[in-house]
This record gives C-alpha cells, sequence and structure tokens, in this order.
C-alpha cells in the first residue's frame, strides 16, 4: 500500500487540479485533488439483511488538464482499503487500485449560463473481479453528461448535473444528477454543498455483488459539504489549497447507508 500512496503524492506534486462545475480551466491551466478519505456504514438501504459493519479507507487523485481554451481532459483513480462484516460473522478484506475513470469535457458557451458537456469512461482493469470482497462490480461503464454553471457574483456559483450511465453487463443503466452551490467568504476561504444522485433505469434487486459497496445495481442519494483553504499563490491563478469534506447517504434502495469525511490537497494551475 505505501508504494501506491508515494506514487499518488508524487502525482499530485508534479500534476495538475479540478475547476468547478461546467466551467474549462483553459489552454495548458487544470487542476489536481489528492484525497484521503474514510467512509463507514452499518445499516443498508433495502431488504437486505446480510450488512454488520462496512469500512473504506480510499485514496484519490482527481487531474484535470486543459488541451484547447474550450475543453480539457480529466482522470479519476482510486486505492482503496475495505473491509466488511455480515450478520453471519463472516468478516472480508481487499486492498488495490479500484476502478479509475477517464473523460472528456468540453465547455460550450460563455454566458450568462455556461453549458458543457462530459463523456467518460469507468475501467475496472486493475482488480479481479473474483475476489471475496471485490473492489467494483467489474464491468465497464461509458457515460455522457450535460452541465450547466452560472455565476452569482458576489454570491457564489450553481451548478446542475445531469448523466446518463450506460453499463455494459447484466446490470441495469444508470440518470446521475448533481446540484451544486458554492460561495467564497473571502478570497481565501470558501465552501461547496452538493447533493449527489444515482438511479437506476432498471427494477432488478439483485445484490449477488459481495461488495455491498458496489452492487449491480442500486440507487442513491448522498449529501457532500466541503469547507476549502485557498492559499495565497503566484498571481490569481496558481494556488494550492486543502479540503474538509463530510458525506453522508440520504437516501437509496438496495446499496450501503453510511457515510464519512474527506481531506484533501488541492492544486489550481
Amino acid at each position: 500500500m505505501k508504494r501506491y500512496l508515494a506514487l499518488f503524492v508524487l502525482l499530485g506534486l508534479f500534476a495538475p487540479m479540478l475547476m468547478a462545475g461546467a466551467w474549462a480551466p483553459g489552454l495548458h491551466r487544470g487542476y489536481m485533488k489528492l484525497g484521503i478519505s474514510d467512509y463507514e456504514a452499518t445499516d443498508f438501504f433495502g431488504d437486505s439483511n446480510t450488512v454488520k459493519s462496512f469500512e473504506g479507507n480510499n485514496y484519490s487523485l482527481y487531474l484535470e488538464h486543459g488541451i484547447t481554451e474550450s475543453s480539457a481532459l480529466y482522470g479519476r483513480f482510486l486505492f482503496q482499503d475495505i473491509s466488511q462484516e455480515t450478520t453471519a460473522g463472516v468478516t472480508t478484506s481487499n486492498d488495490g487500485v479500484g476502478d479509475f475513470e477517464l473523460g472528456l469535457k468540453t465547455q460550450w458557451t460563455e454566458g450568462p449560463w455556461i453549458f458543457s458537456t462530459v463523456i467518460m469512461a469507468k475501467l475496472p482493469w486493475l482488480y479481479d473481479e473474483d475476489d471475496p470482497l471485490p473492489l467494483g462490480n467489474g464491468q465497464e461503464d461509458y457515460e455522457a453528461r450535460v452541465l450547466w454553471g452560472k455565476s452569482l457574483y458576489p454570491y457564489g456559483y450553481l451548478g446542475i448535473v445531469a448523466g446518463y450511465r450506460y453499463r455494459s453487463s447484466d446490470p441495469a443503466d444508470e440518470f446521475r444528477y448533481l446540484i451544486e452551490y458554492g460561495a467564497s467568504f473571502n478570497k481565501n476561504l470558501y465552501f461547496i454543498t452538493k447533493l449527489d444522485g444515482i438511479s437506476s433505469v432498471g427494477s432488478s434487486q439483485n445484490i449477488a455483488n459481495t461488495n455491498l459497496s458496489a452492487t449491480p445495481e442500486f440507487d442513491l442519494g448522498k449529501f457532500e459539504l466541503t469547507l476549502g483553504w485557498q492559499f495565497e499563490g503566484e498571481g490569481d491563478d496558481r494556488h494550492w489549497g486543502v479540503e474538509f469534506t463530510f458525506n453522508g447517504d440520504m437516501f437509496g434502495d438496495s446499496t450501503l447507508d453510511g457515510g464519512g469525511f474527506q481531506i484533501g490537497l488541492t492544486r489550481k494551475y
């Protein structure tokens, strides 16, 4: 595990950081976020009564880099250390690199509403889906999103995201949605709130995957609150920062009901 952490730290220090919502960062500009998060659940949305506890410690890296003034490539990589106990007393654990995402964002308008599109792929190539506790559901997913953003200066910004995820194996496809609001208290301190949701297109309640955080088909809505501090940078466009995020599952079906927190190191360039 230490070798993965060392790799993520090196990538974070020498790589670019994420821009808010629908806005593209611009040519040769970008964003990086290196995060360490903790998640715990002792309950389950739906009919399953097999879960006693689930714990996960995740190390994530998000990179976004502008390849033109209006488009950017991004990647999200995740190292997981997870354990799960059932009501029958069976305990399993696993660690390693989980699903990773690669995508392209394109910004089509300059305002007053910012309109962008995203195409992305979620790929399960770096773990074994047949492990006793797999690190994901083992299938390739492909997603298209539309993003709207509007500056409410001096009262922050609003973001709305709607997407459709095609899932390559048996589980049903998904609708994805997100509502985001953020604002700054001053030039350093800011906050971001999000309602992030997933709604399955189908009606199957199959939860055969032994990893109850990656059931083949589920509905989930969660709330996130982030408090961030941006340090002084080189001019107005180069900054290091730190973020503290709390997240809690609010509603769902056929998935875990829990919550956690994340500490993140950010860099905008």
